[in-house]
């Protein structure tokens, strides 16, 4: 897997860890196959590293967990304990802060609108989310929001939204029973056969082999 963060790319390997602060703006791309795990927690579980990082953000989002820390975090589910989830992501945080480097967060006006235009695709990605409709949501030219996205994001919009999408749409593959037909509409496609185009585009298998490969 290809982690993007900040402009900054890297091949993970074996116990390679990313701790991304809230708003930035980041990337996974995997061209076969790779087996990860993602944890998304809030800044509450680790309120005093959290407090301590406010208006910073890491120069270098990439690092290396010992097997032990590894171990550890690959063993959190919905049913530990929450004195060892936060036991763990205080470890976690410790062993990157250990090598870490920071700056101040740029408020530019570019970051700011594409804060805006994530929660905007957020928002709105099952309906017909598109360039034109942002712009007029932003009050911003059309041409400038493509360029600041373009050049933050080093993909266009259609491309991202195509994206978030199959995003979704893996999501609730693996974690629900609905058709794939269902799952379709609920991200934002008009037909199947446009879903199944797509999906296999982003991800090099059909959406049905996509939910057995998760079994």
């Amino acid at each position: 897997m290809t982690v993007t963060v900040g402009g900054k790319s890297r091949e993970l390997v074996k116990n390679a860890a990313v701790l991304i602060f809230p708003n930035q703006v980041h990337s996974l791309k995997t061209e076969e196959k790779s087996k990860h795990t993602l944890c998304v927690f809030s800044d509450k579980l680790v309120n005093s590293f959290s407090k301590q990082k406010a208006g910073l953000v890491p120069e270098n989002n990439f690092f290396i967990l010992p097997d032990y820390l590894a171990d550890m975090f690959n063993n959190l589910d919905i049913k530990s304990n929450l004195s060892t989830v936060k036991g763990t992501l205080y470890s976690l945080c410790g062993v990157f802060d250990d090598n870490a480097v920071y700056y101040k967060r740029d408020d530019s006006k570019s970051e700011q609108m594409i804060i805006r235009i994530f929660e905007y695709v957020t928002e709105n990605y099952r309906e017909n989310c598109n360039l034109k409709k942002l712009s007029e949501y932003l009050r911003y030219d059309y041409a400038y929001i493509s360029r600041i996205f373009r050049k933050t994001t080093g993909m266009n919009f259609n491309a991202f939204i195509n994206q978030y999408r199959i995003s979704e749409a893996c999501y609730l593959l693996s974690t629900s029973d609905k058709t794939v037909l269902q799952i379709a509409e609920e991200c934002g496609y008009d037909s199947l056969r446009s879903f199944n185009r797509n999906f296999k585009e982003y991800t090099g298998i059909s959406p049905a082999q996509y939910r057995k490969s998760t079994q």
